[in-house]
């Protein structure tokens, strides 16, 4: 195995931002390529030898990929807007990923491709690049009157996509997408969901303040469903039985039903409760 050397990177960004009245706004594109990015791999059979006949498989660091990722982020604002006694502000921020893929062949080490392995396969690419949302926004509203504070914010998370590790596979040909010459029958796809936090906040005095944070106040839960990547994994989603065999293996027998055991696209489950008291020196 080759010596760790240093990623490179280029990035180049390019935007614009004004302010009209209560009303400003900022737009950015970003473009990042990265050179001999250090990925983590999977398990791979190591080569013979006697040093290594007490394991049966090895995972490590090495510069294993280029990537290519771009997308542009969006943040609008209106402020100071009179309601009774009070001012309103409202703000959307959220971001598009354009791109976000390897670039070239994986870089796999002369004994991992002389056994027809590669150290990234189809579920690191999915950790990689599409198990997290493509697209997110949060729209966020605040109310100021007197001593009080109301924030209340919706945060939308895209659809994400992930090939877990226990899903049906079958052989395919050798290539550039298929490196290790198999392919997943079917995919995990998460749905689209708004998660919505509240804060309160109360100014007993100038140094004393109480607050009350309640995150996901609507108990937003994540969903997923399977989706066929071959005809093979149709016949599979025909088949209520091997759909079933198929979420017991990546949900530990339905224990992890919610999110399956590599997480989901967004973190908080179930609603909670913070309330807090603040004094200022």
């Amino acid at each position: 195995i080759d010596p760790l050397d240093a990623e490179t990177s280029n990035n180049i960004t390019i935007g614009f931002g004004g302010k009209a009245d209560k009303f400003s706004y900022t737009v950015d594109y970003y473009n990042i390529s990265v050179k001999d990015r250090i990925v983590l791999g999977t398990e791979v059979t190591p080569p013979d030898g006697p040093e290594f006949e007490d394991f049966s498989d090895l995972s490590f660091f090495t510069n294993a990929i280029d990537t290519k990722t771009s997308g542009v982020d969006v943040v609008l604002g209106y402020r100071g807007i009179e309601f009774g006694k009070g001012k309103f502000d409202f703000d959307l921020s959220g971001n598009y990923t354009i791109q976000n893929e390897r670039d070239g062949p994986v870089k796999n080490p002369t004994f991992v491709s002389e056994q027809g392995q590669t150290i990234v396969n189809q579920t690191q690419e999915a950790l990689f690049f599409s198990s997290r949302p493509k697209t997110k926004w949060i729209l966020g509203s605040n109310y100021e009157i007197g001593k009080w504070n109301l924030n209340l914010s919706n945060t939308y998370f895209g659809k994400t996509t992930f090939f877990q590790q226990g899903l049906a596979t079958e052989s395919t040909p050798v290539t550039e997408q298929f490196p290790d010459g198999r392919r997943f029958s079917l995919r995990t796809e998460f749905t689209p969901k708004i998660v919505t936090d509240l804060a309160i906040n109360y100014s007993v005095t100038e140094k004393l303040t109480i607050a009350l944070n309640v995150n996901n106040l609507l108990n937003v839960i994540p969903e997923w469903n399977f989706k066929a990547e071959t005809a093979i994994g149709t016949a599979i989603l025909a088949d209520a039985a091997a759909v079933k065999n198929q979420s017991n293996l990546i949900t530990f027998n339905q224990r992890y039903s919610r999110m399956t055991y590599d997480g989901y696209h967004f973190s908080q489950l179930g609603t909670m409760f913070n309330l807090s008291l603040n004094y200022k020196f």
